[in-house]
Order: structure tokens, then C-alpha cells, then sequence
């Protein structure tokens, strides 16, 4: 969630009624957000974001929060109810955020840079997200079953037939419960129906209507991601189909490349490789810190 590793869980209260939502949904290789609309008050809240990064815990063997943060406590459990004779997934337990560095379970993420509608953990994190972000959204009064109708922002490359669209479709629809273990909090979560744009037309129709300003008539929008970068143009708000293109190259790509060079430079050891934190932040300022000195980074990052 927005300020996830600072907030402390709050206290999640089981209701009993039902709810019918609109979401939006963004499933990044690093990150994961949501974002809802009530149907009933027709408020667009805030952004719920998850990091994209989980892991699988094979049992329910107690696992113990470091602390009351959220980050601490990301600890839920998926039952895929859709009745699909080839499900992506069927009962999964999830771990992310402290729990993943306490513990030593098989990672899931989000490896290809075109099409992220073949990967299992792509789907478990839009149901993951979409039941965290219905947990806090309606924290006083978490409601037992929502209607969620969902638009999904998916990488060109998924996008260019229809057959694609609809795999994706038969994939996601269906009913999931999901429970939050640490809270014993739970919700049946109904995918009623699914839209699927292309990231960067999503983020540009976004923009113009959040902003107000009316769309030029024509637009090319660049969306750079952590393992791909989108490009879209549209004409009159439609795309152009023959321009949607999805390049295999991200800033988290971009960031890898650069720990290696730095890492071939510097006698191939492995104490050299570095987090994506220090490596953006050497990205930013030109240099890496060294326990003596300053190693430069400015001419491997042109």
C-alpha cells in the first residue's frame, strides 16, 4: 500500500455485506497498484500498491511478523474458485514485503518483458493486490464478497489479437476467495468482467482526463517499466494498432546491465554486485560509494 513500509496495520474489522467496485489495476515487475471506485459513493480513492515480488510458502506454518507495520505482515492465502478445467492456479499462500527476507521460499516474478498474461504470478498479484486494496480501502467494515469490474493495463504485445484479449479473459473472470492470515480477515472476490488497454494508452488517457486538458489528436506516449518499455501512438484517443510495440528493455534491465559492467570492471567479484537501491542512486548522482573512495559510474551509465 501507498507508505507501506511506515503505516501500521490497521485494525480490520469483518463485515458481512457486499460490495460492487470499479478497479483499475497496474501489474508492474516491481510493483503492483490499484486503484478503486465505489460504485456506490462513486469516490476514486487512493492508490493501493503491493510489491510485485512474492514468494510461495508450501504449507500454513507459522510465519512471525517482525513488527504491526504493514510491510511486516503480508501474509495471505488465494483459493481459486472459477470452476476453469485448466486453472492458472489453484490454492496458493503468498508472502511478500519482511516475510520474504526473513524467509527462504521459491520467488515469483514477473521474468518476461513482452507478455505477461502467460506468467502465474501475473495473475496472482492482480488477485493479491485487488484483496489487500478491498481490505484497506474498507477497513472499519471489510465486506465479505465484492463485484469487482476491472480494467487491466497489459504490456502492446498482449494486445495485438483478439485471441490473445480473450485468453487472458478466460484466465482472470471467476471467483477467488482471499484471506489475509495474519488478520484472519477474508473476501470472496467475484471478477465480474475485465478491460484490457495497453499500458502506455492507459496512462495516457489517465493523464488528459486527470488533468483536464483535452487530448491533442495525435499522441505518441513512452511508458518505461522495470523489464519492458511500451510505446503507443493514438489518433483521436484510438490506437494505432500497426505502431503498439513493446521493447525488451527496462529501467530494472538497464540497472542489472549496469551493476554487470560495473562488476566486469572491477575484477569480476562477487562482492560487487549491488542492490537495485545503490545502483539507482549511483544512477542519480554519478558515483558509487566504496569503503575507500569513490568508485565513478557516470561513464558506464552513458
Amino acid at each position: 500500500m501507498t507508505g507501506v513500509q511506515t503505516c501500521a496495520l490497521p485494525i480490520l474489522a469483518q463485515g458481512v455485506g457486499k460490495k460492487t467496485i470499479i478497479a483499475g489495476l497496474d501489474a508492474g515487475s516491481t510493483q503492483t497498484r490499484v486503484k478503486i471506485i465505489d460504485k456506490e459513493s462513486q469516490n476514486i480513492n487512493k492508490t493501493y500498491i503491493i510489491p510485485s515480488m512474492v514468494q510461495r510458502v508450501p504449507d500454513m506454518r507459522e510465519l512471525k511478523p517482525k513488527s504491526d507495520i504493514i510491510y511486516d505482515r503480508m501474509d495471505t492465502a488465494i483459493t481459486n474458485l472459477t470452476m476453469n478445467p485448466d486453472p492458472v492456479f489453484n490454492n496458493v499462500r503468498l508472502i511478500r514485503g519482511r516475510k520474504t527476507v526473513d524467509n527462504n521460499f521459491p520467488e515469483l516474478r514477473i521474468q518476461s518483458s513482452v507478455k505477461k498474461t502467460d506468467e502465474e504470478v501475473f495473475y496472482l498479484n492482480i488477485i493479491d493486490a485487488l484483496g489487500y486494496a478491498i481490505a484497506f480501502n474498507y477497513s472499519d467494515e471489510v465486506p465479505t464478497e465484492v463485484d469487482v469490474y476491472a480494467g487491466v493495463a497489459l504490456p502492446p504485445d498482449d494486445m495485438i489479437s483478439s485471441k490473445l484479449i480473450n485468453k487472458f479473459r478466460a484466465k482472470i473472470l471467476g471467483q477467488y476467495k482471499w484471506m489475509h492470515n495474519d488478520s484472519g480477515i477474508s473476501i470472496l472476490i467475484n471478477i465480474k468482467d475485465v478491460v484490457a488497454s495497453t499500458e502506455p494508452e492507459a496512462f495516457a488517457q489517465a493523464y488528459y482526463v486527470l488533468s483536464g486538458v483535452p487530448m491533442p489528436e495525435r499522441v505518441i506516449m513512452v511508458n518505461t517499466g522495470g523489464r519492458s518499455t511500451g510505446l503507443e501512438l493514438l489518433e483521436n484517443g484510438k490506437t494505432v494498432t500497426e505502431i503498439s510495440k513493446t521493447l525488451k528493455y527496462g529501467g530494472r534491465q538497464f540497472l542489472l546491465d549496469l551493476n554487470n559492467k560495473i562488476i566486469q570492471s572491477e575484477n569480476n567479484t562477487i562482492e560487487n554486485i549491488m542492490s537495485e537501491d545503490v545502483l539507482s542512486k549511483a544512477v542519480k548522482k554519478g558515483y558509487v560509494k566504496r569503503k575507500i573512495g569513490r568508485a565513478s559510474c557516470r561513464e558506464r551509465v552513458s
